[in-house]
């Protein structure tokens, strides 16, 4: 997958808030066996996974078949937003269909009116994702909604993996020294760091100075090392949207690239098959001439 991306991460700007709500990721339903999984939510949701999290009580669930979910993470956001990053105790079976369950009174039982279930489709995935560009910084935005405003930082980057992509960022505010991180959905064509209407995963201070930093990970938790700090000032009032401001990170030339890649490897063993095939019937028949 070639992606010129988008990461959402300050929540979506609703017409209305919701008080308690639940995400789940991957967004496709399918797994690899060695998946993450990746839990956002906020109010009673909320209470609810850090209450499960203590007591070792999510799981996958397919038939008789339950795999406990370790959380091997857990970030924290703007307005009670959290985030729990899971992991099974052992490889999935492919083929098989997990729903997301958790332990209660001795029962499992499913995430309410939620019914988070993906297949296993694809054997364990050891390949790690791909920066075809590194992010750089783009502009700030500010737009303002019924709730409240929605401020980014905006960044433009390009990559490339077969699967899902979710991006891990690191956030620093220099004056204090405190770092926030979290795990944020690829969409469109920037990197966008800050927070939206109704919550979201970074509370930065308008005007204060600020470094962030980028890795890519798959949906087999597969990562790339983080990128060099990126030095930028949180959003003010000063950049509210303007009509031209939906500027575009171009990543064709990344694609193009990739098509002309594919076709010169998928050529270069079209080559090789045919070099083998060549040697073995050229020994066949040498050795039958001897004989």
């Amino acid at each position: 997958m070639l992606a010129c991306f988008l990461l959402v991460l300050a929540g979506k700007a609703n017409a209305a808030c919701r008080y308690s709500w639940i995400e789940a990721w991957p967004l496709k339903k399918e797994l690899s066996t060695n998946p993450v999984i990746i839990l956002n939510c906020n109010g009673a949701w909320r209470e609810r996974l850090l209450t499960w999290k203590d007591e070792n009580a999510i799981y996958l669930k397919s038939g008789n078949s339950v795999v406990r979910l370790n959380v091997i993470e857990v970030h924290e956001g703007k307005d009670d937003l959290i985030q729990f990053i899971l992991r099974p105790q052992q490889a999935l079976i492919t083929g098989k269909t997990y729903t997301l369950t958790t332990l209660s009174d001795g029962k499992y039982e499913s995430f309410g009116n939620e019914n988070f279930e993906w297949k296993v489709v694809n054997g364990r995935d050891r390949n790690t994702p791909v920066w075809l560009q590194e992010p750089v910084y783009s502009h700030n935005r500010i737009v303002f909604f019924g709730c409240g405003p929605e401020k980014y930082a905006r960044f433009c980057a390009c990559f490339r993996d077969k699967s899902e992509i979710i991006i891990h960022t690191r956030l620093k505010r220099l004056s204090n020294g405190k770092v926030s991180e979290f795990y944020h959905v690829p969409d469109s064509s920037f990197i966008r760091v800050g927070f939206g209407m109704c919550s979201g995963e970074f509370d930065m201070v308008d005007g204060e100075k600020y470094e962030v930093a980028f890795a890519l990970m798959d949906a087999s938790g597969n990562k790339t090392r983080k990128t060099s700090p990126i030095a930028f000032v949180a959003p003010t009032d000063q950049d509210v949207l303007q009509d031209n401001d939906e500027a575009i990170c171009d990543c064709t030339q990344f694609k193009k690239q990739g098509d002309g890649d594919f076709q010169f490897y998928t050529i270069l063993v079209f080559f090789i098959v045919l070099l083998v095939i060549g040697a073995t019937v050229f020994f066949i028949v040498r050795k039958r001439m001897k004989k």
